[in-house]
């Protein structure tokens, strides 16, 4: 996957403590298909691993970190 190894695989996937690298959810609980190697889209570089639900929103908002901060702005402000 995206040049990765699996020594390399396994290397990052225990450099995250085996948890996805945004919500932390455990990667092991995951069916199969929801743990996905994380990459830029312009440089085919491999990032980290992302639950499925993390890669979707980095993809739904673009890969953009303004539109990130924009939306923990929208929730802080907007509580449950």
């Amino acid at each position: 996957m995206f040049g990765l190894s699996e020594a390399q695989y396994l290397d990052l996937n225990k450099s995250q403590d085996h948890k996805c690298a945004i919500c932390l959810v455990a990667l092991e609980d995951l069916a199969d298909g929801e743990v996905h190697v994380d990459h830029c889209h312009t440089s085919d570089r491999v990032r980290g691993i992302l639950c499925r639900a993390c890669n979707f929103a980095l993809g739904a908002l673009k890969d953009n970190p303004e539109s990130f901060e924009r939306a923990a702005n929208y929730l802080r402000s907007n509580p449950a």
